[in-house]
């Protein structure tokens, strides 16, 4: 891995932001937005379906940072040299 720079920290700060004001806002719209809209009033079906939505925020997130040096490294490569 390389070593962590200024310009890396500041993409890492505002990537955190970005998910945090996702995680925040976008179950909000689409309970909201699907309560009259999709599902009739059915509250429970909203609720539902901004409780996915908010898992998918989490999900890109852990994904996001595995991948955020491009590839995994291999610890054990450099343990045998």
């Amino acid at each position: 891995m390389s070593p962590p720079t200024r310009e890396m920290g500041r993409y890492v700060l505002l990537k955190l932001i970005l998910f945090s004001v996702a995680l925040f806002a976008l179950p909000i719209v689409t309970f909201y937005g699907s309560v009259e809209g999709v599902f009739a009033g059915n509250t429970t079906y909203a609720a539902g379906a901004a409780a996915v939505v908010a898992n998918c925020v989490v999900l890109l997130y852990i994904v996001q940072a595995f991948m955020e040096d491009g590839v995994l490294v291999d610890d054990t490569k450099d343990k045998t040299e």
